[in-house]
């Protein structure tokens, strides 16, 4: 499994359920960005933004009619691109974290992928990264996405995952959040029925930290303890 995020490219090969190797890469989308940034001559703000609403990986696929206007820094003036000229500076630099991938894979003694590849990480929305990888690795290739509602996208696969394991290891230890939120609401009815004192007066920045710290720390009471 590639995870290729905004800084950085985590390796994970799996075997038999199991994570049996990982290795991380520093290369990731923001070097696309930058290289974009750099080609384009323009704000790396403006360089995301273009690559999220324009982008395409694969410049075989990239369409020509597709064209945008980009701000010169330093100039009043614009120039006009289109979809291919970003291909391939994009697939440039992504065929590099491929190719890097590979490599990685290699050295944890793994000269084929008999399971395929899977994709997942914020970059991986882009439209050709699915076939870009496929004419790299010559192998099967598909993206994880979680299957819920308001997270389906490739950038939260990793602490969707994250969750899932944090849950399901809490469910084996015979814990239940429940409890965490009973207790919170005991004390808080407990705090109320007392004769009110009279107190220094907080801002409201600092009653909403005060009453985030107990959720907070009985969450993390919840998974680790």
């Amino acid at each position: 499994m590639l995870d290729i995020g905004g800084g950085s490219t985590t390796v994970s090969v799996f075997d038999d359920d199991g994570l049996v190797a990982t290795s991380v890469i520093p290369l990731g989308g923001y070097n696309i960005t930058k290289d974009l940034s750099i080609g384009l001559r323009t704000t790396s703000d403006e360089a995301e933004d273009i690559k999220l609403n324009h982008g395409h990986a694969f410049y075989n696929d990239a369409n020509e009619e597709e064209t945008f206007d980009v701000n010169i820094i330093g100039s009043n003036q614009k120039q006009f691109h289109n979809q291919l000229d970003l291909a391939e500076i994009i697939e440039a630099r992504l065929e590099e974290i491929l190719l890097y991938s590979a490599r990685e894979i290699q050295k944890m003694g793994y000269e084929e992928i008999p399971g395929g590849l899977v994709l997942t990480g914020g970059t991986m929305s882009m439209p050709g990264s699915v076939e870009l990888a496929q004419d790299i690795f010559q192998s099967n290739v598909r993206i994880a996405i979680p299957d819920y509602i308001g997270v389906r996208e490739p950038q939260y696969t990793a602490g969707i995952g994250i969750l899932k394991f944090a849950y399901k290891n809490a469910r084996i230890q015979g814990k239940e959040l429940t409890n965490a939120v009973k207790i919170q609401q005991s004390n808080t009815s407990h705090t109320n029925s007392e004769k009110p004192v009279r107190t220094k007066k907080t801002t409201t920045k600092q009653k909403e930290t005060e009453k985030k710290e107990p959720k907070i720390a009985n969450f993390f009471k919840y998974f680790f303890d």
